[in-house]
């Protein structure tokens, strides 16, 4: 395998499948046998402001010009590459690649999908020993309101600096500023800092306020357990000047890893180099005198892109892999967003600002404007809101049935182990050892019992009381280690060099082996496990109970960036027929209003009654005899002489079509099911599902054929 790291090379033969990674590119390039002329370790591709002079010789040894040797070895060769940093409006990049993209797909599409945390900038006129350590208690209360909700946090703060000695020397202080913290100075730091921050929307505001709740001792406790010189590290190779080390590079792509300590790290630009982390948190700029140049503000731009990935996590008991507290004042926002803190300077700050709008990173500034819709008055005084009600449909407990093997759990029994980043390192070192031919295999692995219940032990969540509230159908743990219907049939797979056998590997490699296929279950069983599953019956709960005043937090955003996604109030004081007197709305859905609205005429012609409600987190419906429940954007509630009709909409941007098509198909099936019953003492009550409303012309057409179907034509 050749593995580029910080500008290191190393070509390991022979190859059959060549994966090149740096950053999100990925390079894979089809091999049979290379020759051993390229075999060995390379030269390291020396930094040009290091030596000026690129001659041909070393432009020959440059990550290009070895791929292109690569690929130029057989006529067959092919490279794939996956990339989300390729500069199109660099003339010779674009000549480059004009012809040979398949399909775009860019940070800015990420970002929008909400794939990534968001990204907020804290501007700061404090000198660096205040940053640092305001920084590491931002971060101490991300952590404590994961906890609070269940989830196990660490996240990762990143100094980060333009040279290598400031690095030292900034780590050096802060590590100092821990030790010698004691109750009364963090006691005046969190005064000082809600004197700074006085509005209670300001991130700084709700952190140093939670903390001031907290025992200062515990608080101070926590922060020297957490950040000592193991878990701070400088991650700088002084020889090598911005470059890290192989040891320090292992530790860098571990951060996730719940056996890997640290929580700090102290770096400089060169970190950017293919570093990829999902737990990282805070970026903190440290040095006031660090350049604003173009070119180092595209550099900060591009660490904040790979910053922003999203960390999934589980919250009342589902797992996510997108954002779900965008707009919201819920705590959880906070394991949603990466914070940058950085100098208040106007030059810097403009050149920052260029650098992110062409990345086209949205930015949040950390001034958020609540936005409040009230129910209309009037709306309130009618027959509809006082009388009327919304249906949802009833739902009923699982059964121990539900969940009689891993497989309802969408666990697998065979298990393919990735081998971690160290342990690669060590089977190369034993490979040349014994001089391996470099081949590989696939080995069978049954894990013993011994190791299956150590697992267990070092992991809370399969504790018994904490397991039996996800697995009803176990009595005891020897049920969950010894049937076939759960571990009891386990095979793990493992591809080693051919030489190996698993005998080869200690027993805490082993042990290891079943703990990454046991945090495998738990992410499972906590995102599938259900205590309720969605029925056909349909309950009419009252109007004032579902429909009621709400509030966003509206962030200001830089310029430039796609708007669709971003949320902004839109008024409705005089439509009489929107029960809100606002819309805190995006783009996508602004439209949909606007389709609805060029049909109002027609629809008040056809009916007594006409409202279009803003669904805000508050009427949820769930597939019937499934588990997956969603809660759709507007309800449009129609009355007319006879029957009263329930309709869903959905408007949903081109990239969600495909991952949400299940929605849509469950809306669509409430007209069409035979067996949905809806439970109404007075009156008919109809549900109905449109399909989606769409950003695209075929989609809106779609949608307008089925809305005027189910609206206006006659039954």
């Amino acid at each position: 395998m050749l593995l580029k790291l910080n500008n290191e090379i190393t070509l390991l033969k022979p190859l059959y499948v060549l994966f090149i990674i740096t950053g999100v590119f990925l390079y894979v390039v089809k091999l049979k046998q290379v020759p051993e002329r390229l075999s060995g370790r390379l030269s390291t591709v020396p930094d040009r402001r290091e030596d000026k002079e690129w001659t041909a010789d070393v432009e020959a040894r440059t990550w290009e010009s070895t791929v292109n040797k690569l690929l130029s070895l057989r006529p067959q060769n092919r490279l794939i590459e996956f990339t989300a940093t390729v500069n199109l409006l660099d003339d010779n990049i674009f000549d480059k690649y004009k012809q040979r993209i398949v399909f775009q797909y860019d940070l800015k599409e990420f970002m929008k999908k909400k794939y990534s945390k968001n990204v907020m900038l804290l501007r700061a006129n404090e000198d660096d020993d205040k940053k640092m350590i305001r920084a590491a208690l931002l971060s101490q209360y991300r952590k404590y309101v994961a906890l609070d909700n269940g989830v196990d946090l660490k996240p990762i703060i990143l100094f980060k600096s333009n040279k290598v000695a400031v690095s030292q020397e900034a780590n050096r202080r802060f590590l100092q500023i821990i030790q010698n913290l004691t109750s009364d100075n963090l006691k005046n730091i969190i005064e000082s800092g809600l004197n700074d921050h006085r509005d209670d929307l300001s991130i700084w505001f709700k952190a140093f306020s939670y903390l001031k709740q907290m025992s200062e001792h515990k608080v101070v406790s926590d922060l020297k357990f957490d950040f000592t010189v193991t878990t701070t590290p400088n991650m700088n190779d002084s020889s090598q000047s911005s470059m890290i080390n192989e040891m320090n590079a292992a530790q860098l792509n571990t951060l996730e890893e719940p056996n890997n300590p640290i929580r700090a790290i102290f770096a400089v630009a060169k970190l950017n180099e293919g570093w990829d982390v999902l737990n990282l948190f805070d970026i903190v700029r440290v040095s006031e005198g660090m350049p604003t140049t173009k070119t180092a503000t595209d550099s900060e731009a591009q660490l904040i892109g790979r910053g922003a990935r999203y960390y999934p996590f589980v919250f009342d008991g589902e797992r996510d892999d997108t954002r779900r507290f965008d707009d919201t004042a819920h705590p959880m926002s906070v394991i949603e967003t990466l914070h940058y803190h950085t100098i208040n300077e106007s030059s810097y700050i403009k050149s920052l600002e260029r650098s992110l709008r062409e990345a086209e990173i949205t930015v949040k500034e950390d001034k958020p404007e609540p936005v409040v819709a009230k129910v209309k008055d009037k709306f309130k005084r009618h027959p509809v809101y006082k009388n009327g009600k919304i249906f949802i449909n009833k739902l009923v407990p699982t059964t121990v049935n539900d969940y009689l093997d891993l497989s309802q759990y969408d666990i697998a029994k065979s298990y393919e182990i990735k081998l971690s980043s160290d342990l690669e390192q060590r089977i190369d070192q034993l490979r040349t050892k014994v001089n391996g031919t470099g081949q590989r295999k696939e080995i069978e692995w049954i894990p013993g019992k011994n190791y299956i219940r150590k697992a267990i032990q070092r992991n809370p969540f399969f504790h018994f009381n904490n397991l039996k509230s996800y697995m009803p159908a176990i009595d005891r743990m020897s049920t969950f280690i010894n049937d076939e219907n759960f571990l009891g049939n386990l095979k793990i797979y493992l591809t080693i060099p051919d030489h190996l056998e698993v005998n080869d590997f200690s027993a805490n490699d082993k042990l290891s082996f079943v703990e990454q296929f046991m945090n495998y279950a738990e992410k499972k069983i906590r995102n599938n496990y259900k205590k309720e599953r969605g029925t056909p019956v349909f309950e009419g709960v009252s109007m004032p109970k579902l429909i009621d005043d709400y509030y966003l937090e509206i962030h200001k955003v830089n310029r430039n960036v796609d708007m669709t996604e971003i949320k902004s109030p839109r008024s409705m004081r005089d439509i009489d027929w929107f029960v809100y007197d606002k819309a805190i709305i995006n783009n996508l859905e602004s439209d949909m209003i606007d389709f609805v609205s060029n049909y109002m005429d027609k629809l008040k012609e056809k009916y007594n009654d006409v409202f279009l409600i803003r669904n805000e987190r508050k009427i949820k419906i769930v597939e019937i005899e499934g588990v997956r429940g969603f809660m759709p954007d507007f309800l449009l509630y129609l009355k007319d002489n006879e029957c009263t009709y329930q309709i869903f909409l959905e408007p949903k941007g081109g990239h969600l079509i495909q991952q949400d098509k299940w929605k849509e198909e469950f809306l669509l099936s409430l007209s069409k099911e035979k067996n949905v019953e809806v439970l109404s003492e007075n009156e008919n009550v109809r549900l109905l599902g449109v399909r989606f409303y769409s950003d695209s012309k075929e989609k809106k057409s779609v949608f307008r054929e089925d809305f005027i179907n189910k609206t206006l034509k006659e039954d």
